[in-house]
C-alpha cells in the first residue's frame, strides 16, 4: 500500500478469508493493476490504482 499523499510506501495487506473470497479478490486486482507510484521501486509487488473498487 502507499500513501495516499505522497506515494510512499507504507505496507502490504494481507486478506485472510475462504479460497472462492480470494480467487474473486485476486480476479479484481489483476483487472486493475497499474504502476508502482512515482519513486517506488517494489518488482514483487501488485500495485492497484486508488480508488479501482469497482463496488
Amino acid at each position: 500500500m502507499a500513501d495516499g499523499k505522497t506515494g510512499r510506501y507504507i505496507g502490504s495487506a494481507f486478506v485472510n478469508s475462504s479460497r472462492v473470497i480470494r480467487e474473486h479478490l485476486l480476479e479484481r486486482v489483476q483487472q486493475h493493476a497499474g504502476p508502482p507510484p512515482n519513486g517506488m521501486m517494489r518488482p514483487s509487488t501488485q500495485w492497484v490504482k486508488q480508488g479501482s473498487s469497482g463496488a
